[in-house]
């Protein structure tokens, strides 16, 4: 299982979806990990009737924080705002448990892939950073 999610995580790293710049976004925040110098931009569009339209990042930092931004992009475009957000919500308090609470019912896909994080639980924060991205830039709506 550990090789899948593996295989999960690289191909998003090597074939991003969202690594773009919005030029007219409706929110956008800034997340850094001040422990390992990981940064990424968010920026998100969402119509009139709060579905995301598009989901743009830049990221500097290793492989987990664009995978997971990655991943991000891919599973909440078009989603409503509201469970967009209360997914990210889940999936970082999941992730802030060292996964030992139950999993998210919405953990499924390549989301699946950060099962492999209790494995490396100083990389936890790497991957909710993109999330924690998601939740700022639509708190400004």
């Amino acid at each position: 299982m550990q090789d899948r999610y593996s295989r999960i995580l690289m191909h998003h790293y090597r074939n991003p979806v969202g690594n773009i710049q919005l030029d007219d976004p409706t929110g956008m925040a800034t997340c850094r990990n001040n422990l390992c110098g990981d940064e990424i931009q968010l920026q998100i569009r969402v119509n009139q009737d709060g579905r995301i339209e598009e989901l743009g990042w830049q990221a500097k930092g290793c492989m987990l924080v664009k995978s997971s931004a990655s991943i991000l992009s891919q599973v909440l475009k078009n989603q409503l705002v509201d469970e967009a957000q209360s997914l990210a919500k889940s999936i970082i308090d999941w992730l802030d448990s060292n996964l030992k609470e139950t999993r998210p019912s919405g953990l499924t896909g390549d989301l699946e892939a950060f099962e492999q994080m209790d494995d490396y639980p100083a990389r936890i924060s790497c991957v909710k950073l993109a999330w924690q991205a998601f939740l700022d830039a639509t708190s400004q709506n």
